[in-house]
């Protein structure tokens, strides 16, 4: 949401944006990590082998892990769901997350004296939260207030 561009108003403006998807691409960096772990999903999720981001981004399903299910398989076992949710949850995922064009725009927009504050709301889990508390204030310093539900 961004209020008051003209400048011609005092408000303060504010800016929203969320994290996953949006300022840093979560998707490619998981899939690589299921890759580069295949040998324990292999009787579970299909090999598609090396995918562009694009290629990943667009897929049919939102959830990665119900889009790399065999035909065969309803839903992962719980210990092998809990596997590939590690390689989300490690705590260090978002240091190895890059900022998007979006996030690099955000981040020229935050400079601007109009702006008053960058909101980003996020999804999160317990084990997410400080990783992506850095990530913000790597490449978002100054006026945000991360926001995790």
């Amino acid at each position: 949401m961004l209020e008051n561009l003209t400048g011609n108003d005092k408000r303060a403006s504010v800016l929203v944006s969320d994290l996953d998807e949006v300022l840093t691409l979560i998707s490619p960096l998981w899939y690589k990590k299921i890759l580069n772990n295949f040998h324990k999903f292999k009787d579970y999720f299909k090999d598609l082998g090396e995918l562009s981001d694009k290629e990943i981004l667009n897929r049919e399903t939102y959830y990665i892990n119900n889009w790399l299910l065999k035909d065969n398989i309803d839903t992962l076992p719980k210990e092998i769901y809990e596997e590939f949710f590690s390689l989300y949850t490690s705590g260090t995922f978002y240091t190895e997350c890059t900022p998007t064009n979006f996030c690099k725009g955000l981040l020229t927009l935050e400079r601007q004296s109009w702006v008053d504050s960058i909101y980003i709301l996020s999804h999160t889990e317990p084990e997410t939260i400080k990783d992506k508390l850095r990530f913000c204030k790597k490449y978002l310093n100054g006026k945000q207030n991360c926001h995790f539900m």
